[in-house]
Formats: C-alpha cells, sequence, structure tokens
C-alpha cells in the first residue's frame, strides 16, 4: 500500500518509508507472551535462543517462564505491578522478561552498567518499589 500525501502531511517521516512498507501495521489483540506460548507450541523443539553456542528451546523458554511467572506471583506480582530487570543480554533476560509478563506485571529494564545513582533514579522514575525483606 503506497503511502498518500495527506498522510505525509501529519505524519511526514511516511515520504522516507521504502516503497511496500506500509504505514500503518495491525497488531494481533493479545498480550505479547502470547506469541511466546503459541511458537512453543508450533515450533517446541526448535531453538528460541543461541547463546554461547547453546540452544534453548521454544519448549524450554515456555516453561522457565511460566515457573518464573508462578514465582513472581507467589512473592506478590499482581497485573499492573512493574519489575525492575537488571540483566545483560542472555537467556535469563529473556525467561525473565516473559515470564514477567506472563505474570502480568510491566518488566522494566535496566542497563546492568548503570551506577547505583542511575539505577535509582530509574527505578523512582519508573514506580519500581524496593522489595521487603522476608521474615
Amino acid at each position: 500500500m503506497a503511502v498518500r500525501p495527506e498522510e505525509t502531511l501529519q505524519a511526514p517521516w511516511l515520504r522516507f518509508y521504502d516503497p511496500g512498507v506500509p504505514a500503518r501495521l495491525t497488531y494481533p489483540d493479545h498480550p505479547v507472551h502470547h506469541l511466546l506460548e503459541e511458537a512453543a507450541r508450533r515450533y517446541g523443539a526448535r531453538p528460541a535462543l543461541l547463546f554461547f553456542g547453546r540452544p534453548l528451546s521454544y519448549a524450554a523458554l515456555e516453561t522457565l517462564a511460566t515457573r518464573f511467572a508462578a514465582g513472581l506471583q507467589r512473592l506478590g506480582v499482581e497485573p499492573g505491578t512493574p519489575v525492575s530487570l537488571h540483566l545483560p543480554n542472555c537467556p535469563q533476560f529473556v525467561i525473565a522478561y516473559y515470564g514477567i509478563l506472563k505474570a502480568g506485571g510491566v518488566a522494566v529494564p535496566h542497563n546492568p552498567l548503570y551506577t547505583e545513582r542511575e539505577v535509582a533514579h530509574q527505578l523512582a522514575d519508573a514506580g519500581v518499589a524496593s522489595p521487603s525483606p522476608s521474615t
């Protein structure tokens, strides 16, 4: 679908889109974690991640994310709870990200190289509460 001239008046960046790139996309009306669940059903044994030469299948990723979500829920994470995520680019980040979404939380990823002051600002800005000490 070509970009119409009247569209570029309200969204001037559209004139830089390559031919064939749509001005709008249609997104499915379901949570992001459903994409992982569907991929696990369709491609269970196939690799979802490859980290240092070791694959992690879609089925394993789905299982680990579900277990992580259950743990978060036991800790009190409920729909809308922001959950801070301080991990580098690794399988644990992906597991935690999808687990947070499955638990209904809001994933708030942070650069693990931030200084303490930067992390404190990011946490406050995102409304992430400090965990309460366990008894």
